[in-house]
């Protein structure tokens, strides 16, 4: 009789890292826009996951672990009006009201996604730290009393995610060295996920990255090197989307405008084909 057992998958998703991407794909192919695919949309994320699935596959314990960041608005009740970075973000909201007040927003949306993916019981959501770095610019501003332009210090604040990959790589070995799962599949260009996957693969699992075929984000050849290039599980727009059942979410959250540079989230350790 033939074996039907199939593998047990574990997927990794470091969430800020797959935002971006998709935010960029969806900019630069309307089809996959956001009236076919809302990545804020539980349902519509676990049909996008599962695309990425083989036929021979079973997802470990119903979950994927889902990596992500801490709201600005946790982050300021957790800093003390006289410290350093209390009097840094007082300048920087009396300089800048309106674009804090869209950073503020941005963080509702992602509380709301945050509580949502948690309560849903398809994710294992890890909330990682939030780091807050201001760096301190001279800004030309025009002076109508004198006619003239003079350099006026600005304060800016740029967010990043703080160890998520440790959290993530924390994961990977439990899995791996439990033998919880046959094979590990990582939504994460970042190259400090190459010790995990490492690990993992000496373990004897089987290790692989997810690409979206237009992305405009490669997989960096340090992880090729672990996966090879059977490694990376490949899908196109077509493809995902037929997984999207029609009909399957409400609407989608409220979109703020697109945050000022100092908001936005950081960077991609991928390159960024498009101009």
């Amino acid at each position: 009789m033939e074996n039907t057992q199939k593998a047990t998958l574990a997927i990794f998703v470091d969430w800020e890292n797959l935002r971006i991407e998709l935010e960029s794909i969806q900019r630069y192919h309307k089809e996959f826009g956001e009236q076919f695919f809302r990545f804020n949309d539980q349902g519509h994320l676990r049909a996008f996951f599962a695309a990425f699935m083989e036929e021979d596959e079973e997802l470990m314990e119903d979950k994927i672990f889902l990596y992500v960041s801490t709201p600005l608005k946790e982050w300021e009740g957790q800093i003390l009006d006289h410290s350093q970075d209390g009097y840094k973000l007082e300048s920087y909201k009396q300089q800048n009201p309106e674009e804090y007040k869209q950073a503020r927003r941005k963080s509702d949306i992602t509380k709301i996604f945050n509580q949502e993916m948690r309560l849903s019981g398809f994710f294992e959501v890890r909330q990682v730290k939030l780091k807050v770095e201001f760096e301190e610019r001279n800004s030309p501003e025009y002076v109508k009393e004198i006619g003239k332009d003079v350099k006026v210090p600005k304060i800016k604040p740029r967010l990043k995610q703080k160890q998520a990959d440790t959290y993530l790589t924390a994961d990977v070995v439990r899995v791996s060295c439990k033998e919880l799962a046959d094979r590990i599949l990582l939504f994460s260009k970042d190259t400090d996920m190459v010790p995990p996957l490492e690990y993992a693969k000496e373990e004897g699992r089987k290790v692989f990255v997810a690409h979206i075929t237009e992305s405009g984000y490669f997989v960096p050849n340090a992880l090729k090197e672990i996966t090879g290039n059977a490694g990376v599980r490949q899908r196109n727009i077509k493809e995902i989307l037929s997984k999207i059942p029609k009909g399957l979410s409400k609407p989608p959250i409220e979109k703020p405008n697109r945050p000022t540079p100092p908001f936005n989230a950081p960077p991609l350790n991928g390159v960024l084909k498009h101009p």
